[in-house]
């Protein structure tokens, strides 16, 4: 069994004041096996996404959903894991509005969560359609890179 990628926290940052250096708007690098997309918006600070580079897939401009995120997929739940180790959030602020709650229905790239490592805010989106049946974790709790988060069905 292969060993999981790890996020390289520092060379992120680097990449990170690379964009905020160059004026670069988005970035997408892979790096160890996983994605890193960058992306900023005018002077706001750059905004992170990690996940495994087996998973990327189109952005949404260049391949719309067809499933209807009402009608969530036929299948077996499944765990979404955490794409690094970190502190866990269900909202962009503290004590705002979750990004779900349990009962709610998405569709792939719906934010979940963010999880927080060394000052970098990681959004975690889910991975395909479905009803999120099941909270695994707290705000403001540490979680270990894939530790399952949510149950989406």
């Amino acid at each position: 069994m292969s060993a999981a990628p790890r996020v390289d926290v520092a060379r992120i940052q680097q990449l990170i004041d690379v964009v905020a250096e160059e004026g670069i708007d988005e970035l997408e690098v892979e790096l160890a096996g996983l994605c890193v997309r960058i992306a900023r918006d005018g002077d706001a600070p750059a905004g992170v996404r990690v996940r495994p580079a087996q998973d990327v897939a189109p952005t949404p401009q260049a391949a719309p959903i067809t499933q209807d995120a009402k009608a969530p997929a036929a299948a077996a739940a499944t765990h979404l894991t955490a794409p690094t180790a970190g502190t866990f959030y269900r909202s962009a602020q503290q004590g705002g509005e979750p990004f779900v709650a349990v009962g709610a229905v998405v569709a792939p790239g719906t934010p979940l969560c963010v999880i927080e490592a060394m000052k970098i805010m990681s959004e975690v989106v889910a991975d395909r359609a479905g009803t999120v049946t099941q909270v695994l974790c707290e705000s403001g709790q540490m979680v270990e890179y894939g530790q399952p988060l949510f149950v989406i069905a």
